[in-house]
């Protein structure tokens, strides 16, 4: 994908000169067969076929990106045996955005082995698939090996993916290394993950005591609909932690934190409904309230339901 974003800038910098791309790819430039063969895909007029056998010409002189655009055009035609084909050749010529390709195209249309699948997934860990990393590290996580699951996860934040940057953090944080995790939390925040801002935010409650910053970003991921966000202001409020106690605002937040999907918002919500706390009391909307904790998997709450019988 490194090489098509160059391929683009090219385009863009010196026009869609098709004859003089001709003539390169007539004198075997191969990078200029795949800039004649991605013109003509912008152009309805051009038969597939006639495009399919330019990319052929540059797949079979070498170049990853025209065996990668035969692979992506034969996917679009559910051609998926052809797909398969072209993107292998691609991924073990060392592109990792092919691997990727062929991992989900298997993936979702194919009988993929678990071994396989893990193979396919640290081949395609790179700059543009950095998702794959977030993967790979995940299932290495699963599995309790937390080295592993860190390099991938680094990997994948070097890469400029937020979510790798929160996995570093969090590794961190259980390891108590809390000047990691804050680093890597604060990083992968500044990258718009709102779990790392909530996670930050966090991290300066309990080890700063940084009640400003702290309630800038649970404020910020809460505008954000991060359900998480809400319920610790929520808390916040409720117990009067370094903020004047305040049930209301406490409801408010724990009630928009419900709204975003968050099952301790809406026990908590509930709560107060039953308890009336902040608010009259409301038995029937403090029980609705607990079944829809229940149903986000708050254990707590389908107790709750269940002892109510």
């Amino acid at each position: 994908m490194r090489i098509l974003s160059i391929l683009l800038f090219f385009i863009y910098i010196y026009g869609n000169d098709i004859k003089s791309y001709k003539r390169a790819c007539s004198a075997g430039i191969m990078n200029q067969c795949v800039l004649l063969g991605m013109t003509y895909e912008n152009d309805k007029r051009v038969d597939k076929n006639r495009i399919k056998d330019i990319y052929k010409k540059s797949c079979e002189y070498g170049s990853v990106e025209g065996c990668d655009r035969l692979g992506y055009i034969y996917a679009k035609e559910s051609k998926l045996n052809k797909a398969y084909k072209y993107y292998k050749i691609a991924c073990d010529r060392g592109n990792s955005s092919s691997c990727y390709s062929l991992l989900k195209l298997k993936s979702e249309y194919g009988n993929l082995k678990l071994k396989d699948k893990v193979e396919l997934l640290k081949k395609s860990c790179g700059y543009v698939a950095d998702m794959a990393c977030v993967e790979i590290g995940t299932f290495y996580l699963d599995k309790n090996d937390t080295n592993r699951a860190k390099e991938y996860f680094k990997k994948a934040c070097k890469f400029g993916n937020s979510i790798g940057c929160f996995g570093v953090g969090s590794l961190y944080e259980e390891k108590n290394n809390t000047k990691e995790a804050e680093k890597y939390y604060k990083k992968s925040c500044e990258m718009g993950y709102s779990n790392a801002c909530v996670s930050l935010a966090d991290y300066y409650v309990k080890f700063k005591k940084d009640i400003k910053n702290s309630l800038k970003l649970y404020e910020n991921t809460c505008d954000k609909k991060n359900g998480e966000g809400c319920a610790n202001l929520g808390l916040l409020y409720k117990f009067g932690n370094c903020v004047k106690k305040d049930q209301k605002k406490a409801l408010y937040y724990f009630e928009k934190s419900c709204k975003y999907g968050f099952g301790v918002g809406c026990f908590a919500s509930a709560y107060y409904y039953e308890q009336g706390i902040g608010v009259k009391k409301e038995t029937k909307k403090a029980i609705k309230l607990y079944k829809k904790a229940c149903k986000l998997g708050l254990e707590k709450a389908c107790n709750k339901i269940k002892k109510r019988k």
